[in-house]
């Protein structure tokens, strides 16, 4: 007999779950984003001023909904989206002041999480599931980049 495997069901789940605990605790320190944004404002805290096009990279989000979400974000204060001088093909995404102002709960929010996440697992263990996580991503964007 056959086992089912469960890995994708419980993936699925965790996301859930996560999602549903991280927007909790978004309103605890009166961070008005959801999660989707943070992905993006993470993204710029590392690295400010990249192109949209490595924007959507950095997060896995398509670029029309990555668009959506930037316009929304321009309009409420959290960033800056400006052409290159020389280059009107190109847009680069800037934080602005507003975001910077989060950036600090936002970061603690992250490291609860993953004390949260990582309860009860010994440095090893995370090591050796963060590195199957890692195998499981490029096998799915890998996947997804061949349609």
């Amino acid at each position: 007999m056959k086992v089912a495997r469960k890995g994708g069901f419980l993936i699925s789940r965790i996301h859930q779950i996560s999602g549903r605990i991280f927007s909790k605790k978004l309103k605890e320190y009166n961070i008005k984003i959801n999660p989707g944004q943070g992905r993006i404002l993470f993204a710029l805290w590392e690295q400010d001023g990249i192109s949209i096009r490595d924007l959507a990279k950095r997060t896995s989000l398509g670029k029309s909904t990555l668009s959506a979400m930037l316009k929304r974000m321009r309009n409420d204060g959290y960033l800056k989206i400006e052409h290159p001088v020389g280059n009107e093909r190109k847009k680069l995404v800037y934080v602005l002041e507003r975001s910077k102002e989060i950036e600090a709960g936002y970061q603690q929010i992250s490291a609860e999480m993953n004390a949260l996440y990582y309860k009860g697992f010994k440095n090893a263990e995370i090591d050796e599931f963060e590195a199957y996580l890692e195998r499981l991503f490029t096998n799915l964007r890998k996947s997804s980049e061949e349609k």
